[in-house]
C-alpha cells in the first residue's frame, strides 16, 4: 500500500520542520546543553508539526551521535525508534486511552527505567480528550516524575486542559504556517516526486490548507493521484470540486447586473457539474474577500499575483464598499448555517435572491421619491394656496407662493399632504368653515405673509425630543425583527414630536428594503401594536400612546 505523502515526507530532523523556528531553536538548545524538561505541552491547530517535533525530540534525546541538537537517524537507537521498535518511546492516543484506568496503567509502567535507551518518552496525542479523573491521576507523576521519564502532551484545544496540568509543563504554541513556507515545501516534494504543477495551482493548494501543512499535503496527494505529469489549475479545481476563477467572476458579474435568473442558473450548473453548495459558498467567500481587500488595501498586503490583482481591481471598482460588506456578511452567515443544515441548496438560492435584491436597480417610483426628497432638502418646493371670496358671491382667484424652509416639520408635512390629496383646490369660505380650527390655523401660518416663519419653526423645535441616545431601545422594540447590523449601520438620528405623536428617523434606504415594515408614498407607516408601543414609550420615559406615526428621511 502506498504511504500518504504527509507521512512519507514527515520531517526526520528539526531542519525540515517548517514555520516553527521559534520552537525548534529552543528544543535544539535544550538538547545540546542537556537542560531537558520533564514535561512538554505542544498546542496549536492541526497539521502544524506538533507530533513531528515530539518524535524528533524523542529520537534526539536518545541519539548516540546528535548533530547540533538534531538526531543523526543513523545510530542504533534512532533506527529503532524510527521503525517503532523501541518500547521506551510510546506514542499513545488520548482519545482511546482517556479513562482513569488507562492513566493508572500508564503510571505503573513509567516508573521502571529504560533498558535500551537513555530516556523513556511518552507522547500523548489529543491530550484534551483525557477525562477529568484521568487528569487528576496524571498530576502527581507530572509534578515529580522519575529522572528517566519525559512526557510530551500534544493538543489542538488547550482551553480544555486543566490549569493544574498546563502549569506543570513547558508550553510551546505552534502557529499557523504561512503560505510562502507551504508553497516552498510543496515544491520540494514535487521535485522529489517528479511531478509538475502550475505555480497558480500550488498557490491554490496552499490557500486551501489555511496554514496547516498536513492539510496541504493531503490535498496534494489527492491531486497527484490523477496521474498527470503536468497538473493545471483546472485539473485541481476538477479534482477537489472547486469553482474556477472565471465562474466566480461570472457569478459576481450577474450580481452586479441584479440578474436573479442568471445567478441562479450559474449556481445550478455548478451543482450539476459536481460542485457542492457548501464549496460554492466557501469559494464565493474567498472571491468577495479578495474583491474587498483589493478595493481597500495595498497590493502588497494581498496574496494575489499581478494578473489576478489587475482583474480583481477592475471588478472591485464596480462595487461599493457597502455592497461588498453586505454580500460578504451574508455569505459568511449562510456558510455557518450550511454546516448544520441538510437544505444547502435552498439556503444558497435564498442567499442569491437576497443579494440580488440588494443590488436591484431603483424602480421608477423610487426615483421619483428620490427626486422629491432632493427638492424638499433644497428648500425650493412651492405650494399654491387658492381661496374664493364667497361673501361677494364672486370667484376671485389669487395665488400665493411661499418657500417652505423646513418641510420636515410635522405641521407643514400634514398641510402639504392635504393639498396634494385635495381633489378640488378651489375652496369657498363655506368649505374652509367645515375644516377644524387646527387646520385653518395651519393654512393661515403658511399663507400669511406678515407672520414670520421663524416663530413657527421655533415652536416645533421646542416640542422636538432627540431620542438618538435611545437607538438601542428602538432596535429592541419597534425594529426587533430587523437584522441588527442592518439597523446599526443605517439609522443615524431619531427625533420624536410629542404634540403630533410623530417619530422622525434619519436612515439609509436599505433599512426598509430588507426590514419588517413597508412605507407608504410619504415614506411613513403607522404602528398600532400595543405591546410594542407600551414597551417603547416606557423605556424612553414618555407617556404611552395607542399609535405612533413613523417617518423615514433617507440620507446618503
Amino acid at each position: 500500500m502506498k504511504q500518504a505523502i504527509y507521512r512519507e515526507f514527515r520531517p526526520k530532523d528539526f531542519t525540515r520542520v517548517v514555520g516553527q523556528n521559534h520552537i525548534v531553536e529552543i528544543l535544539k538548545n535544550q538538547i545540546k546543553t542537556g537542560n531537558l524538561g520533564h514535561a512538554y505541552l505542544f498546542s496549536g491547530i492541526r497539521g502544524t508539526g506538533k507530533t513531528s517535533c515530539a518524535k524528533i525530540f524523542a529520537r534526539a534525546v536518545n541519539c548516540l551521535n546528535p548533530i547540533d541538537g538534531n538526531p543523526c537517524n543513523e545510530c542504533e537507537n534512532c533506527k529503532m525508534i524510527l521503525n517503532d521498535k523501541a518500547l521506551e518511546v510510546v506514542e499513545m492516543d488520548a482519545a482511546s486511552n482517556r479513562r482513569i484506568d488507562d492513566i493508572r496503567e500508564l503510571k505503573e509502567k513509567v516508573i521502571y527505567p529504560p533498558q535500551l535507551v537513555k530516556y523513556k518518552v511518552y507522547i500523548i496525542d489529543e491530550a484534551h480528550m483525557i477525562t477529568n479523573e484521568g487528569f487528576n491521576a496524571l498530576l502527581k507523576i507530572l509534578e515529580e516524575p522519575p529522572k528517566h521519564l519525559i512526557f510530551i502532551l500534544a493538543t489542538t484545544e488547550i482551553d480544555k486542559l486543566p490549569d493544574t496540568i498546563i502549569s506543570r509543563c513547558q508550553r510551546f504554541e505552534f502557529k499557523r504556517i504561512d503560505n510562502l513556507n507551504i508553497v516552498q515545501n510543496i515544491n520540494y516534494i514535487l521535485k522529489n516526486l517528479n511531478v509538475e504543477i502550475e505555480s497558480e495551482g500550488v498557490n491554490l493548494i496552499s490557500e486551501l490548507s489555511s496554514g496547516a501543512m498536513r492539510d496541504a499535503l493531503s490535498l496534494l496527494d489527492q491531486v497527484v493521484a490523477t496521474g498527470k505529469e503536468k497538473i493545471t489549475v483546472e485539473d485541481i479545481n476538477e479534482c477537489l470540486g472547486l469553482v474556477n476563477l472565471n465562474m466566480l467572476f461570472e457569478f459576481s458579474k450577474s450580481i452586479l447586473n441584479s440578474s436573479k435568473n442568471e445567478t441562479i442558473e450559474i449556481f445550478r450548473n455548478l451543482v450539476k457539474n459536481g460542485k457542492t453548495p457548501y464549496n460554492i459558498i466557501v469559494d464565493l467567500v474567498k472571491h468577495f474577500r479578495n474583491i474587498i481587500l483589493v478595493k481597500s488595501i495595498e497590493k502588497s498586503l494581498t496574496s494575489l499575483n499581478d494578473v489576478e490583482y489587475k482583474r480583481y481591481l477592475e471588478h472591485a471598482n464596480k462595487f461599493t464598499i457597502e455592497e461588498l460588506i453586505f454580500i460578504l456578511e451574508n455569505l459568511l452567515e449562510t456558510e455557518d448555517k450550511m454546516k448544520k443544515s441538510d437544505m444547502q441548496n435552498a439556503l444558497a438560492e435564498l442567499l442569491i435572491i437576497k443579494i440580488n435584491s440588494f443590488k436591484k436597480e431603483k424602480s421608477e417610483l423610487e426615483k421619483r421619491i428620490e427626486t422629491l426628497e432632493k427638492i424638499i432638502k433644497s428648500g425650493n418646493l412651492k405650494v399654491e394656496v387658492v381661496e374664493n371670496k364667497a361673501e361677494e358671491k364672486k370667484e376671485e382667484k389669487y395665488e400665493k407662493t411661499d418657500e417652505i424652509d423646513d418641510f420636515n416639520s410635522d405641521e407643514t408635512f400634514d398641510i402639504y399632504n392635504e393639498i396634494l390629496q385635495n381633489e378640488n383646490p378651489f375652496e369657498t369660505k363655506e368649505n374652509i368653515s367645515e375644516k377644524n380650527t387646527e387646520n385653518i390655523e395651519k393654512e393661515e401660518k403658511i399663507s400669511a405673509k406678515q407672520e414670520p416663519q421663524v416663530e413657527e419653526q421655533n415652536e416645533i423645535v421646542d416640542e422636538n425630543i432627540d431620542l438618538t441616545p435611545f437607538k438601542d431601545v428602538l432596535k429592541e422594540t419597534i425594529f426587533k425583527k430587523t437584522v441588527s447590523k442592518l439597523f446599526d449601520e443605517s439609522v443615524k438620528e431619531i427625533h420624536y414630536v410629542t404634540k403630533e405623536n410623530f417619530l422622525y428617523i434619519d436612515c439609509k434606504a436599505y433599512l426598509f428594503k430588507f426590514g419588517s415594515y413597508k412605507l407608504d408614498e410619504n415614506n411613513a407607516f403607522v404602528l398600532k401594536e400595543k405591546a410594542i408601543l407600551d414597551e417603547f414609550f416606557t423605556r424612553v420615559n414618555l407617556p404611552t400612546r395607542n399609535s405612533l406615526t413613523i417617518y423615514a428621511n433617507f440620507v446618503a
